[in-house]
This record gives C-alpha cells, structure tokens and sequence, in this order.
C-alpha cells in the first residue's frame, strides 16, 4: 500500500486524527476524494487515479464512474499538496513523467 493510499483509507474512517498526522500544517489540498485505483510513485509524488460517483462536481470525467488524477507532494512523511487534474497525461507532466 502506498503513502497515499494509505491517507486515503484513514480518511474513509473519518477519524481526522488519524488523517492530520500525515498532512503538513502548510499543505493545500483542492478538496477532491474518492477511491484510490492506481498510484504511481514517482520521487516525493504520487500520481494517484481516483474513481467515483461524485467526482464530477469537481472536474472529473466519465459517464458513471467519474475518474480524476492527483499529485500528492510529499515532504519528510507529511502530504504538502494535492492537486487535481482532469486528464492523466496533465497529472504526469506536472509531476515530472512524459507520457
């Protein structure tokens, strides 16, 4: 299980504790969640591909399963940011990746 896959389960628990040990005070969020599917580690990032049903309230595409991507920053253990985008190849550049 990756470092943000693992955020993620701890926020489906809905224990805020448990989620703001991994999250820097100064960290910035775009606010989208949903399920986890894949996750790519790349350096102190992950590109993370996020299915569900609300997600296109915030940008996310797809007829019935919504789908979007982040970038998860990470620095010493602790989520810096999370930035949605709507397309992979957009999630892949910004984090360093061609493809």
């Amino acid at each position: 299980m990756s470092r943000t896959e693992e955020l993620y389960r701890r926020a489906r628990r809905e224990r805020p504790d448990d989620v703001a040990v991994l999250v820097a005070e100064d960290a910035t969020w775009d606010g989208a969640e949903g399920k986890p599917r894949e996750t790519l580690e790349v350096g102190s990032v992950e590109v993370v591909t996020l299915r569900g049903r609300h997600l296109r309230t915030v940008g996310g595409r797809g007829f019935f399963l919504q789908q979007l991507f982040q970038v998860v920053t990470w620095r010493n253990g602790k989520v810096v940011s999370i930035q949605d985008y709507r397309r992979r190849e957009d999630a892949l550049a910004a984090a360093g990746v061609a493809g």
